[in-house]
């Protein structure tokens, strides 16, 4: 009885994931969730939020497709760049990171008949690459190392069943309040463009985030800080920009 007693003081960890129930947005990517379940893919960030939150901000613009391995990539590459598959879409635009394909049309062309797109009530498919960052972060792997690898509690979100989604312990009180809360970072230049992005969205910073990024920086050495102000100085001398600080992290590497 003693040995109870005492396990009543201690209360049981705080999970790290919980699941919480979609709420809407499933339907206009039900055959997309079907294609990539054939291909160990799946949807994680924006999208997934947008389906589970329960203040919603409007339809997403795009939906952000990980994989497991560089297998499943190249398998999913490949069948939708096929001219003989009923999914086939065009790139629009492809970087280091990812590979963005146009709104496919209502109708097109398969055997000389003309189908209807399986993926045209989707938003635009972003098919993120199995690469592993500089920090040494994978963008692959299961649905759980993926959402690790992600900043903010808000986006640690990814859709395990047409019913469920995986996300952070924190993410329906923080979606709630509209906070960012910062569970992984990398850069503190980074995460600083990361929260004006998403505070424009109407999210705002909690005062620990504050703290973490101030944090961030002064642990940093002065070399590494050094470094930074001279290349910002030169890239914000010579760039055009209006969003500068998107254009150091492009240039940065960071």
């Amino acid at each position: 009885m003693s040995e109870l007693i005492s396990g009543w003081n201690h209360p049981k960890p705080k999970p790290e994931f919980i699941k919480l129930p979609v709420l809407r947005g499933f339907t206009e990517i039900k055959a997309l969730y079907g294609f990539l379940g054939l291909y160990r893919a799946f949807i994680c960030g924006g999208y997934v939020r947008h389906m589970i939150s329960e203040h919603p901000s409007g339809f997403p613009n795009d939906v952000d497709v990980y994989v497991q391995d560089q297998t499943s990539f190249d398998e999913i590459r490949k069948e939708i760049a096929s001219t003989n598959t009923y999914v086939r879409l065009t790139v629009a635009k492809e970087t280091k990171f990812s590979i963005t394909y146009n709104i496919p049309s209502l109708f097109h062309i398969l055997d000389s008949k003309a189908e209807v797109h399986p993926f045209c009530a989707a938003p635009q498919i972003q098919l993120i690459k199995p690469i592993v960052k500089k920090d040494g972060t994978a963008l692959y792997g299961s649905m759980e190392e993926v959402l690790r690898s992600f900043d903010f509690s808000v986006v640690r979100c990814g859709l395990l069943t047409e019913d469920e989604a995986l996300v952070d312990s924190d993410f329906r009180r923080d979606e709630l309040h509209k906070a960012l809360n910062i569970k992984y970072m990398y850069s503190p230049l980074q995460a600083i463009w990361r929260c004006q992005k998403y505070i424009n969205k109407g999210y705002h910073m909690r005062a620990g985030t504050m703290l973490k990024l101030l944090e961030a920086w002064e642990n940093r050495d002065d070399k590494y800080k050094d470094m930074m102000r001279r290349k910002m100085q030169q890239i914000e001398a010579t760039t055009d920009s209006e969003d500068p600080l998107s254009e150091y992290l492009f240039l940065l590497g960071e």
